[in-house]
């Protein structure tokens, strides 16, 4: 593989994309095996001639890589027969399509010699599922029923989408046509739309005031969010927590807004 730069769009697409890199024998320059936060950063840049990782751009001669595209070398690297995507017709035979070409188990993962056309008619994709994802069937009964569906498309690298089902509601959702519910292959994917969220905030660490100390702290009162008082025994509410500055619960304030993103 030449030196290549992968675009994260945030910290979940950040941590898969390192944790391939670290199955590849990448480490971080100075950091190792270390998880780092992609902060203002959208790519990651991988060396193979010192199998290190680098937060950048890199260089314009890169190659520029998705997340699928890494998926695939990391899978062959792998060596695992679960990995499979495609069976034969006759149910013999275990092949892995990768966006580089087909493979066929043969106890490892070899290039299949078989023309690309001959694909098209002697297999079928696996179909494989997490315990959050459902099938195509199962996400059309779900969406006859009332429900949010979201699908994801791994060829088209969408993420996962929220599929569209009234007429103009389409901005930042998914159109998908009936065939990709019923024979969508194995990089089309399907869950219901999760009516909880996980929370995870990084913030400044509160403090317990004393009396006469200046206090920041979160108050759905003011319109930004925040007020400020002298700690007294005659007022002192401080239920949300506590901050020394006005910067501090800034971030608190601004990190805390983000909670509200997740009802969109």
């Amino acid at each position: 593989m030449n030196n290549c730069k992968i675009r994260v769009n945030n910290e979940a697409e950040s941590r898969e994309a390192q944790e391939l890199f670290f199955e590849l024998g990448y480490r971080w320059k100075g950091y190792g095996l270390e998880y780092i936060r992609i902060g203002n950063y959208t790519f990651i840049t991988a060396y193979p001639d010192e199998m290190l990782l680098r937060m950048g751009w890199g260089g314009d001669t890169d190659e520029e890589i998705t997340l699928p595209q890494l998926r695939g070398p990391f899978v062959l690297h792998r060596n695992d027969l679960d990995d499979a995507n495609f069976i034969s017709e006759d149910g013999e035979d275990y092949y892995l399509k990768t966006l580089d070409g087909w493979y066929v188990w043969d106890l490892k993962w070899e290039r299949s010699e078989n023309d690309i056309d001959w694909f098209d008619n002697n297999v079928k994709p696996i179909q494989k599922f997490n315990n959050d994802q459902i099938s195509g069937a199962d996400a059309l009964r779900a969406l006859a029923d009332g429900k949010s569906v979201l699908m994801k498309d791994d060829e088209l690298d969408t993420g996962w989408l929220e599929i569209c089902t009234k007429i103009g509601d389409f901005f930042g959702k998914i159109e998908p046509c009936i065939a990709h519910f019923l024979n969508g292959g194995d990089h089309i994917q399907f869950k219901l739309k999760p009516q909880t969220i996980k929370i995870e905030l990084e913030i400044p660490k509160p403090f317990v005031p004393k009396e006469g100390d200046r206090v920041w702290c979160i108050s759905p009162d003011h319109k930004n969010g925040y007020t400020s008082y002298l700690c007294s025994r005659l007022f002192h509410t401080t239920q949300f927590g506590a901050w020394r500055t006005e910067a501090e619960v800034k971030i608190v304030v601004e990190q805390a807004r983000k909670i509200k993103e997740h009802s969109k």
